[in-house]
Protein backbone atom coordinates (compact mmCIF):
# COMPACT_ATOMS: atom_id res chain seq x y z
CA UNK A 1 0.00 0.00 0.00
CA UNK A 2 1.06 3.33 -0.47
CA UNK A 3 0.97 4.12 3.21
CA UNK A 4 3.71 1.12 4.01
CA UNK A 5 6.14 2.40 1.18
CA UNK A 6 6.09 6.08 2.44
CA UNK A 7 6.87 4.40 6.14
CA UNK A 8 9.69 2.84 4.68
CA UNK A 9 11.28 6.17 3.62
CA UNK A 10 13.59 8.09 4.84
CA UNK A 11 14.16 11.82 4.66
CA UNK A 12 14.88 13.35 1.34
CA UNK A 13 13.05 10.60 0.32
CA UNK A 14 9.91 11.20 2.01
CA UNK A 15 10.70 14.57 0.14
CA UNK A 16 10.48 13.72 -3.02
CA UNK A 17 7.55 11.64 -2.25
CA UNK A 18 5.19 13.76 -1.27
CA UNK A 19 6.50 16.15 -4.15
CA UNK A 20 5.50 13.43 -6.67
CA UNK A 21 1.88 13.86 -4.55
CA UNK A 22 1.20 16.60 -7.72
CA UNK A 23 1.37 13.97 -10.13
CA UNK A 24 -0.48 10.97 -8.35
CA UNK A 25 -4.13 12.40 -8.49
CA UNK A 26 -7.12 12.83 -6.49
CA UNK A 27 -6.52 9.55 -4.50
CA UNK A 28 -3.45 9.78 -2.30
CA UNK A 29 -3.30 13.62 -2.24
CA UNK A 30 -6.93 13.67 -0.35
CA UNK A 31 -6.02 10.43 1.63
CA UNK A 32 -6.03 11.19 5.16
CA UNK A 33 -4.18 8.46 6.65
CA UNK A 34 -1.92 8.41 3.71
CA UNK A 35 -1.05 12.22 4.30
CA UNK A 36 -0.96 12.40 8.32
CA UNK A 37 1.87 9.94 7.41
CA UNK A 38 3.62 11.94 4.92
CA UNK A 39 3.21 15.14 6.74
CA UNK A 40 4.65 13.86 10.10
CA UNK A 41 7.90 13.20 8.31
CA UNK A 42 7.56 16.48 6.51
CA UNK A 43 5.45 18.74 7.48
CA UNK A 44 6.36 20.92 3.98
CA UNK A 45 4.51 17.78 2.40
CA UNK A 46 0.94 19.31 3.46
CA UNK A 47 1.23 21.97 0.28
CA UNK A 48 0.49 19.23 -1.72
CA UNK A 49 -2.43 18.09 -0.26
CA UNK A 50 -5.75 17.68 -1.64
CA UNK A 51 -8.05 21.16 -0.81
CA UNK A 52 -10.21 18.76 1.26
CA UNK A 53 -7.82 17.75 3.33
CA UNK A 54 -6.46 21.70 3.80
CA UNK A 55 -10.01 22.73 5.03
CA UNK A 56 -10.65 19.91 6.89
CA UNK A 57 -10.05 20.98 10.87
CA UNK A 58 -10.07 17.82 12.48
CA UNK A 59 -6.91 16.96 10.13
CA UNK A 60 -5.40 20.29 9.91
CA UNK A 61 -5.52 20.24 14.21
CA UNK A 62 -3.68 17.45 13.69
CA UNK A 63 -1.04 18.41 11.60
CA UNK A 64 -0.54 21.64 13.83
CA UNK A 65 -0.05 19.33 16.99
CA UNK A 66 2.68 17.92 14.70
CA UNK A 67 4.44 21.29 13.48
CA UNK A 68 2.40 24.79 13.86
CA UNK A 69 4.39 26.10 11.31
CA UNK A 70 2.07 23.84 8.85
CA UNK A 71 -0.71 26.61 9.67
CA UNK A 72 0.83 28.32 6.15
CA UNK A 73 -0.68 25.61 4.38
CA UNK A 74 -4.32 25.03 5.92
CA UNK A 75 -6.88 26.41 3.67
CA UNK A 76 -8.32 30.33 3.85
CA UNK A 77 -11.16 29.55 5.89
CA UNK A 78 -9.16 27.66 8.95
CA UNK A 79 -6.67 30.83 9.16
CA UNK A 80 -9.56 32.69 10.46
CA UNK A 81 -10.09 29.70 12.74
CA UNK A 82 -9.34 31.50 16.41
CA UNK A 83 -9.37 27.92 18.25
CA UNK A 84 -7.05 26.44 15.59
CA UNK A 85 -4.82 29.32 15.06
CA UNK A 86 -4.00 29.73 18.85
CA UNK A 87 -3.32 25.91 19.04
CA UNK A 88 -0.58 26.83 16.57
CA UNK A 89 0.54 29.69 18.24
CA UNK A 90 0.49 27.77 21.17
CA UNK A 91 3.17 25.87 19.58
CA UNK A 92 5.33 28.43 18.09
CA UNK A 93 4.25 32.11 18.27
CA UNK A 94 5.99 32.72 14.83
CA UNK A 95 2.62 31.15 13.09
CA UNK A 96 1.34 33.80 13.71
CA UNK A 97 2.45 34.92 10.15
CA UNK A 98 0.22 32.78 8.77
CA UNK A 99 -3.13 33.77 10.90
CA UNK A 100 -5.76 35.20 8.51
CA UNK A 101 -5.92 38.82 8.01
CA UNK A 102 -8.81 39.02 11.07
CA UNK A 103 -7.38 37.33 13.41
CA UNK A 104 -3.86 39.18 13.49
CA UNK A 105 -5.75 42.13 15.14
CA UNK A 106 -7.03 39.90 17.67
CA UNK A 107 -4.61 41.40 20.92
CA UNK A 108 -5.38 38.25 22.93
CA UNK A 109 -3.95 35.69 20.46
CA UNK A 110 -1.46 38.31 19.58
CA UNK A 111 -0.20 38.82 23.13
CA UNK A 112 -0.19 34.29 22.98
CA UNK A 113 2.08 34.68 20.32
CA UNK A 114 4.46 37.20 21.45
CA UNK A 115 4.24 35.65 24.99
CA UNK A 116 6.04 32.74 23.12
CA UNK A 117 8.57 34.09 20.52
CA UNK A 118 8.73 38.10 20.91
CA UNK A 119 9.90 38.56 17.29
CA UNK A 120 5.98 36.97 16.29
CA UNK A 121 5.12 41.01 16.69
CA UNK A 122 6.29 41.93 13.41
CA UNK A 123 3.11 39.65 12.18
CA UNK A 124 0.47 41.17 14.41
CA UNK A 125 -2.03 43.83 12.35
CA UNK A 126 -1.57 47.65 12.02
CA UNK A 127 -4.53 48.42 14.13
CA UNK A 128 -2.25 46.44 17.23
CA UNK A 129 0.90 47.92 16.42
CA UNK A 130 -0.70 51.24 16.34
CA UNK A 131 -1.89 50.59 20.13
CA UNK A 132 0.78 52.04 22.66
CA UNK A 133 -0.35 50.16 25.50
CA UNK A 134 -0.14 46.85 23.75
CA UNK A 135 3.22 47.68 22.33
CA UNK A 136 4.77 48.33 25.52
CA UNK A 137 3.35 45.53 27.53
CA UNK A 138 4.95 43.44 24.31
CA UNK A 139 8.44 45.35 24.62
CA UNK A 140 8.55 44.60 28.22
CA UNK A 141 10.62 41.53 28.36
CA UNK A 142 12.45 42.55 24.78
CA UNK A 143 12.26 45.62 24.33
CA UNK A 144 13.72 45.39 20.92
CA UNK A 145 10.16 44.30 19.22
CA UNK A 146 9.03 47.79 19.65
CA UNK A 147 10.57 48.38 16.35
CA UNK A 148 7.89 46.61 14.83
CA UNK A 149 5.73 49.44 16.53
CA UNK A 150 3.35 51.15 14.22
CA UNK A 151 4.46 55.30 13.44
CA UNK A 152 1.69 56.52 15.49
CA UNK A 153 2.81 54.65 18.75
CA UNK A 154 6.89 55.46 17.76
CA UNK A 155 6.26 59.02 17.27
CA UNK A 156 9.42 58.72 14.93
CA UNK A 157 11.43 56.96 17.66
CA UNK A 158 10.61 53.82 19.26
CA UNK A 159 9.34 54.24 22.34
CA UNK A 160 11.08 53.14 25.65
CA UNK A 161 8.56 51.11 28.04
CA UNK A 162 9.44 51.88 31.92
CA UNK A 163 11.66 49.72 33.86
CA UNK A 164 10.29 47.70 37.08
CA UNK A 165 10.84 48.35 40.45
CA UNK A 166 12.07 45.49 40.72
CA UNK A 167 14.40 45.31 37.85
CA UNK A 168 16.25 48.95 39.14
CA UNK A 169 18.46 47.33 41.49
CA UNK A 170 19.94 45.05 39.18
CA UNK A 171 20.15 48.12 37.03
CA UNK A 172 22.48 50.10 39.53
CA UNK A 173 24.37 46.73 40.15
CA UNK A 174 25.06 46.34 36.66
CA UNK A 175 26.30 49.78 36.24
CA UNK A 176 28.35 49.55 39.28
CA UNK A 177 30.29 46.62 37.50
CA UNK A 178 30.20 48.34 34.22
CA UNK A 179 32.59 51.03 35.74
CA UNK A 180 36.20 50.92 35.68
CA UNK A 181 37.94 50.86 39.02
CA UNK A 182 39.25 54.02 40.27
CA UNK A 183 43.25 54.02 39.93
CA UNK A 184 43.67 51.00 38.06
CA UNK A 185 45.73 51.71 35.25
CA UNK A 186 44.12 50.43 32.10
Amino acid sequence: SGLASVRGLEGGAVWQAARALRFAGPGLEGDRAFMLEVVRQNARALQFAGPGLKEDRAFMLEVVWQNALALQFAGPGLKEDRALVLEAVRQDGLALQFAGPGLKEDRALMHEGVRRNAPALKFAGPGVKEERAFMLRAGWREAHVLTFAGPGVKGGRVPRPEVRPQAEPRLKHAAAQAKPAQGVAH
